[in-house]
C-alpha cells in the first residue's frame, strides 16, 4: 500500500509549489485587466483563494504571491480613495480579512507585504513602527502634475489657492485629486516646487500654494 501512495506523496512535495505559482500566475493575469469601475472585491479570484492569505515558503512562489497582493491592494484603495492604511485598524477591514473563506492576513503577513510594496514605491512608510503608510496607487509626482494642469486650465497660475480649495472646493469637484489627504497633498506640491512651479505659504492660520 505504502508503495502506491508514495508517488503521489513526491508529486505533491516537489509539484505544489510549482502549481501553486502557475494559479497566481493566471490570478494576477486576470486581475490587471479587471475593470475599476466595476470593481468588486469578492469578483478577485485571489481574494476567494485561501492559500492567498498565507505568506508562502518557497520564494517564487512568495513573489508571485506578494505581486498579487500589490496589484490587489492598489485597486481596491483606488476604488475606494484610500489613500493611507493604518495597520491598527484596517487588519479587520474586507480587504485584508474574508469572512466568507474564514481567512484573514494576519499583522505580521500584512508587513510583509506592505514592505514588498515599499520596496516598489507603492507605498511609503510614515513611521519607525510601521504601522502607518502611505498608499501611492498615483505617485505624488503625478498628482503634483495633474494638479498644475488644473491650475492651468482654469487660470490660477500666479494666484494662491487654499490647500482646502484643492482638495474640497467647489472647483475641483469634479478633479482625480478631489478629496485627496492633506499630508499627501503637500507631498505633491513639494514636487512642483521642486520645478518652480509652485510655492507652499502660510497665511491667515490657513496654508495654501502660488503655482508659478
Amino acid at each position: 500500500m505504502f508503495f502506491y501512495i508514495l508517488p503521489f506523496v513526491f508529486f505533491l512535495f516537489y509539484f505544489l509549489p510549482f502549481i501553486f505559482l502557475l494559479i497566481l500566475f493566471l490570478i494576477i493575469t486576470l486581475h490587471s485587466a479587471t475593470i475599476m469601475s466595476s470593481f468588486v472585491l469578492e469578483d478577485c479570484w485571489e481574494y476567494n483563494f485561501a492559500p492567498f492569505f498565507t505568506i508562502q515558503p518557497n520564494l517564487e512562489t512568495r513573489k508571485v504571491q506578494l505581486e498579487a497582493w500589490n496589484n490587489l491592494i492598489l485597486s481596491y484603495c483606488q476604488n475606494k480613495l484610500i489613500y493611507k492604511l493604518d495597520l491598527n485598524s484596517c487588519s479587520n477591514d474586507e480587504l485584508f480579512n474574508n469572512v466568507n473563506l474564514k481567512r484573514c492576513l494576519n499583522l505580521e503577513s500584512l508587513q510583509i507585504v506592505l514592505d514588498s510594496m515599499a520596496e516598489k514605491g507603492n507605498i511609503e512608510w510614515l513611521n519607525k513602527d510601521k504601522t502607518l503608510c502611505f498608499v501611492y496607487w498615483k505617485k505624488p509626482s503625478q498628482w503634483a502634475q495633474l494638479i498644475y494642469e488644473w491650475a492651468q486650465k482654469n487660470g490660477f497660475v500666479n494666484t494662491v489657492c487654499t490647500l482646502y480649495e484643492i482638495v474640497s472646493g467647489d472647483d475641483t469637484q469634479n478633479e482625480p485629486f478631489h478629496g485627496l489627504d492633506l499630508n499627501l497633498l503637500k507631498k505633491s506640491i513639494s514636487f512642483l516646487e521642486k520645478e518652480s512651479k509652485a510655492v507652499l505659504i502660510t497665511f491667515d492660520d490657513n496654508e495654501g500654494v502660488k503655482f508659478l
